[in-house]
């Protein structure tokens, strides 16, 4: 009978989990059979995939076993954000503080969560970003590795991303994988939370200046079927309102809140969809009354997957 993993706990687990400490990581499931599916958390990695990850297992005893990029027994690699309403969220931007919310004085840990530990700990572990994605990735286990405690160490061009992950793999027979089924008990399109093939688009200005909007206009290839897309991390932070003209893509962003966000980060998006290429055309950005800003650059990343 297969076995069904803690997924429902990626959100509970989040501000845990999102990046990782120095000592080996846990899955969600810290035991599991030969040949079944388990979930890894992998920091904070947005722009990870399968076709970069390869995987290093070290059971306790026996031969190491290597899934090399592409693997198939990697299953998917797809971000995950906390809920908006999270107090991890909320706390970070109403600035409150919620009592009983950090980690349980049993574990020797605080247990207040302070409206302070987005803005010390989970941004500047997400290189000042607000863009809170962890990346998880699901993978099935050898059907033939020995039992007892097991690393997986994930890894991207020969290093690793985290520190290895401890599981142990229990003295029962080979199970099957997870089919992650439907409703109706068809096998789920579990790949297809994964990102799509991107842009990223950030920006660069003056030192100490952070503009109030900033609207960019965009060249752009599609393809030969298929529209545009452009979407935003945080539309809690900032509104990107953009059209497509049929030769070019026009991004505005603006804080949702009246006032002038404090992180040029805060600008970033996405460019997606039918895209094949995309160039930029101009960049403009304003204070908060409207006047003109100088000096700033949009710089493009594509991510293929």
């Amino acid at each position: 009978m297969e076995r069904t993993y803690d997924i429902g706990l990626l959100g509970l687990a989040f501000a845990v989990l999102i990046f990782s400490g120095c000592a080996g990581q846990q899955t969600f499931t810290a035991s599991a059979r030969p040949g079944e599916t388990v979930a890894v958390a992998a920091a904070w990695n947005p722009g990870l995939t399968r076709a970069q990850l390869s995987v290093v297992i070290t059971p306790e005893s026996g031969a190491t076993v290597t899934y090399a990029p592409g693997d198939t027994r990697v299953r998917t690699v797809f971000q995950s954000y906390p809920d908006p309403l999270s107090k991890l969220v909320v706390g970070d931007r109403a600035q409150v503080d919620y009592p009983a919310a950090g980690l349980s004085n049993g574990q020797g840990g605080y247990n207040v969560l302070s409206k302070n530990f987005g803005n010390w700990f989970v941004r500047g572990s997400a290189g000042n970003e607000n863009d809170w994605a962890n990346a998880f990735v699901f993978l099935d286990l050898p059907q033939s590795i020995p039992a007892g405690l097991a690393t997986i160490d994930l890894k991207v061009a020969g290093t690793s991303i985290v520190p290895p992950t401890t599981i142990e793999v229990l003295p029962l027979p080979a199970a099957g994988t997870n089919s992650f089924p439907l409703s109706n008990g068809i096998a789920g399109p579990i790949r297809s939370v994964e990102r799509a093939p991107h842009y990223v688009v950030r920006f660069t200005g003056p030192s100490g200046v952070i503009p109030h909007s900033i609207q960019a206009d965009f060249t752009r290839t599609l393809a030969a079927t298929g529209n545009a897309w452009v979407t935003h991390p945080r539309g809690d932070i900032q509104s990107a309102m953009w059209s497509d003209t049929g030769s070019l893509i026009k991004v505005m962003v603006t804080p949702v809140k009246g006032t002038t966000t404090n992180l040029l980060t805060d600008f970033k998006f996405y460019v997606t969809g039918a895209v094949t290429s995309l160039g930029v055309n101009s960049v403009k950005a304003y204070d908060i009354a409207g006047n003109p800003l100088t000096g700033f650059n949009a710089t493009l990343q594509f991510v293929n997957n």
